[in-house]
């Protein structure tokens, strides 16, 4: 394991590998109390089976293992030694590329063993600017993940995501009662401190999720995506 920004070895796979490092402090029972305990005091009627809880709980902790490493993610690709790696793989690229098109002249049918020897090595390059094509692309994907993380808010995000979700888990509520249940989320993973606060932060979620949408809806189109967010 590396010591760099807590980095592991296997950093290349993505950053997940690092969200999943973190610890959040957040159990299944202090969520269920204080999800409980939200909807008792808003008198919500909705009824939650332990499928549901269960999922959104995950969903909680995965979101704060994100807040958490966030910081640490931004810093990263920040960093003179990201940004040093990045400029050297896109160098060895341009030059495996001029080696392999210079190596490729060398091919002959009339000479068998220099051509079987320089396939071999062709090959060889090949796999090589494979493994560095593959690095320049991960490595734009994590640059995209964290600015991602931070336009729009992340928790504008999250907001967004549990009400996709529970409209799937819960088809019979109201968008309303979506929204009272949101909070009451926000509320149970001690997002907000307490249940008046829940309840003012209804108003805001509406104003959250369309932030969100908007701002996924506007990097879409920056990319070339044209579907529907």
């Amino acid at each position: 394991m590396s010591s760099v920004f807590g980095m592991p070895r296997s950093y290349e796979e993505g950053f997940e590998g690092l969200i999943d490092e973190e610890r959040p402090l957040f159990t299944r029972e202090i969520f269920q109390r204080r999800l409980d305990t939200y909807l008792a005091q808003c008198d919500l009627k909705i009824d939650l089976d332990e499928k549901v809880v269960r999922g959104l709980h995950r969903r909680c902790y995965r979101f704060l293992q994100r807040k958490q490493a966030l910081p640490k993610l931004r810093s990263l690709i920040q960093s003179k030694d990201w940004r040093t790696r990045k400029k050297r793989n896109v160098q060895l690229l341009r030059r495996f590329g001029k080696l392999e098109a210079e190596l490729k002249k060398y091919r002959s049918r009339q000479l068998p063993l220099t051509d079987t020897y320089m396939k071999c090595i062709l090959r060889k390059i090949g796999v090589i600017r494979n493994e560095l094509a593959w690095t320049k692309d991960v490595q734009k994907l994590n640059e995209e993940t964290v600015k991602v993380s931070l336009r729009p808010q992340l928790l504008s995000q999250f907001v967004a995501e549990l009400q996709g979700h529970l409209k799937l888990q819960l088809r019979d509520a109201r968008k309303w009662q979506i929204h009272q249940l949101i909070a009451g989320v926000l509320y149970g993973m001690n997002v907000l401190s307490s249940a008046e606060e829940a309840d003012e932060a209804v108003e805001n979620i509406v104003a959250r999720i369309h932030r969100a949408k908007y701002a996924l809806r506007r990097e879409a189109m920056k990319s070339g995506w044209s579907e529907d967010v």
